[in-house]
């Protein structure tokens, strides 16, 4: 389907069945989570019916769904603690899989950076959560104690209007990285940072990919790997959140990728997330994030 689907009614869910119909049936079409679109869908909040998707449980098309969301929901739930008023409140607010990833990635020894990004203004609270984390208050974690983890570092990415990407500290009254390269270096020389990327310019560009958070492809560096998880990234052309940045020449210049091929560097440098998937399994992350090393490992260089 092309991006004008909002005026489609759809009839059939994408196993075939007509939509209504499998309410008679005790097991309802499994949701599909899959990158390539089947032939002839489209996500359901794409089409006229956009309006039910926030509560598509509470709607006769979704009720069917209705025990997976409440096991959705206890999955979620934050363990008791007696300490709990001493936690940071978003701590419960944040998926399970998160802290499980970055657990599972302290203990190896690759060299990791991890880069928290959004366009929100959570940034602060987030910062919290990691930090608490990093100290052992976790109630599941009790012993992760990695103060080199604590999330002490946040900065503004702000696109110029030159369309050269600068990160600004948290004020916004000093550049502290401008351009791609120095950004790289930056985000390289930092175990843990957060970034409160440019909304407004991805808005007033109309949701372009090439306007949205910037992951960059070193090429001539065999030992840096970016990857962008994020729940927003589409497979669309002219609407996605991620901007790639591929390497032109050793040390040199990068460009933006066309959204065509930013499409193509889904499972090598950025992964979409149905975030059903990560809250069913706390080892998605992980597990895309390792399919993607292979693939980097195999050929990287698959965008050229």
């Amino acid at each position: 389907m092309e991006q004008d689907s909002d005026p489609i009614e759809p009839s059939q869910w994408w196993d075939g069945r007509a939509i209504g119909e499998e309410q008679d049936e005790k097991v309802p079409p499994a949701l599909y989570t899959g990158w390539n679109w089947p032939p002839g869908c489209c996500p359901y909040y794409r089409t006229a019916f956009k309006k039910r998707a926030k509560r598509f449980v509470h709607h006769k098309d979704g009720k069917q769904y209705r025990d997976l969301y409440n096991e959705l929901e206890r999955r979620l739930v934050f363990p008791c603690t007696t300490e709990r008023k001493d936690l940071p409140d978003i701590l419960s607010h944040l998926l399970p899989a998160l802290f499980e990833t970055i657990e599972t990635l302290q203990t190896r020894t690759q060299r990791v950076r991890f880069v928290f990004r959004t366009f929100g203004s959570d940034l602060p609270d987030i910062a919290k959560a990691i930090t608490a984390f990093s100290r052992g208050k976790h109630p599941n974690y009790p012993h992760f104690i990695h103060p080199e983890l604590e999330l002490n570092t946040l900065v503004r990415g702000r696109w110029n209007e030159d369309r050269v990407y600068q990160l600004w500290d948290y004020s916004e009254e000093r550049v502290l990285a401008s351009g791609d390269t120095e950004i790289v270096q930056f985000l390289d020389s930092h175990p843990i940072c957060g970034i409160q990327d440019d909304y407004e310019y991805w808005a007033a560009n109309e949701w372009e990919p090439s306007a949205g958070k910037p992951v960059w492809v070193p090429k001539w560096n065999d030992d840096v790997h970016h990857v962008l998880l994020d729940d927003n990234i589409h497979n669309l052309e002219h609407d996605s959140i991620a901007s790639v940045r591929l390497q032109q020449e050793e040390g040199g210049s990068y460009r933006t990728l066309s959204g065509k091929e930013i499409m193509d560097a889904q499972g090598l440098y950025l992964i979409r997330v149905p975030t059903v998937e990560p809250i069913l399994n706390t080892q998605w992350f992980v597990e895309k994030l390792d399919e993607a090393q292979v693939l980097f490992a195999l050929d990287r260089n698959l965008l050229d």
